[in-house]
């Protein structure tokens, strides 16, 4: 694990754990396992062309690959990273590189979308039909998703760290993760094609549900000095 002051970390005053902080500590586990089984029911749903595990409803956008894998990379980091877990070598060399894939998948999408060349990665696993319902790119993963994803990589990155300095970081892309998802659902529903891109609305952002409703974050033990 990181080092960080002794001194300063035995001198902290321990904070009595509250109901609220139990509670969305809770939500965030129960939302890292269902986060896993979602992009795991994707996947099968590709693999044996279930059409209702690759898209919510008939007609709207299917999830891609990537996107499934993405969103099982980023559920395993997230349970990894709880605060029980986090002292535990292993989980943390775990959840940082699953946060680190994270980081590349979405950065080789957003590269393909600004530098409009194909590196290989949208159909490496499975290959999807063209003419596809808002897919101008069969397999690939929507621009905001990929931005979304990029954030949420380095949400991992800068949580592995588990110093108190870069907590406003933290909160900050938290919260600018769960803005676009709510613009993607109400473009689509209102037909208004680019705000909407493609995307997939989701909620991964939800590894920091208890960084905004905790006034003494900066005293929890998930973090170091």
């Amino acid at each position: 694990m990181f080092k960080s002051d002794e001194l300063n970390q035995h001198t902290r005053p321990a904070l009595p754990m509250s109901r609220s902080v139990t509670i969305a500590r809770s939500i965030s586990e129960i939302a890292s396992i269902l986060i896993i089984l979602g992009g795991c029911a994707v996947l099968i749903g590709w693999a044996l062309n279930i059409q209702t595990l690759k898209s919510i409803y008939p007609g709207f956008v299917t999830m891609k690959v990537n996107t499934a894998i993405c969103f099982i990379l980023i559920g395993v980091a997230l349970w990894c990273f709880q605060t029980k877990r986090i002292n535990k070598t292993w989980f943390h060399r775990i959840g940082l590189v699953f946060g680190f894939l994270t980081l590349l998948i979405s950065l080789g999408s957003l590269c393909e979308f600004i530098y409009r060349c194909n590196l290989g990665i949208d159909q490496l696993f499975i290959k999807e039909s063209t003419g596809t319902v808002f897919t101008p790119f069969p397999g690939r993963m929507a621009f905001n998703a990929a931005a979304n994803f990029f954030l949420i990589g380095f949400i991992f990155l800068f949580l592995s760290t588990r110093k108190v300095k870069f907590i406003y970081v933290i909160q900050s892309l938290a919260l600018l993760v769960s803005i676009t998802p709510f613009i993607s659902l109400i473009s689509y529903f209102y037909g208004t094609v680019p705000f909407y891109l493609g995307g997939a609305v989701y909620i991964a952002d939800i590894s920091a549900c208890r960084y905004y409703f905790y006034p003494d974050i900066h005293r929890d033990p998930f973090f170091e000095a």
